[in-house]
């Protein structure tokens, strides 16, 4: 499962005016369990595999932890990622 999370994303929210580098998004691998994700602003933090193939924990190092972002959704197409709801609850969708 990990490896098909990994790749670049994008939040597609800001288009039309007020994208940032916090918008863009690499997911990469640390090991079986752990992934990081990280924006273009050198912003990362640590996502953590779970039982449920659709959710990934959020770890204390994200700077929206302490604000109740504690689950990245996972959503799938066909087999594969479709996208991640990331902070806020908004939807990166993978590049």
């Amino acid at each position: 499962m990990v490896a098909a999370l990994l790749g670049d994303y994008e939040n597609h929210l800001y288009d039309k005016g007020g994208k940032n580098d916090w918008h863009f998004v690499r997911i990469s691998r640390i090991d079986d369990t752990k992934l990081t994700w990280t924006n273009r602003a050198g912003v990362s933090w640590i996502l953590t595999i779970t039982g449920d193939k659709n959710q990934l924990a959020i770890g204390s190092d994200s700077p929206y932890y302490k604000q109740g972002d504690r689950i990245a959704t996972v959503q799938w197409a066909n087999g594969e990622v479709k996208s991640i709801m990331g902070p806020g609850n908004e939807p990166f969708d993978r590049n």
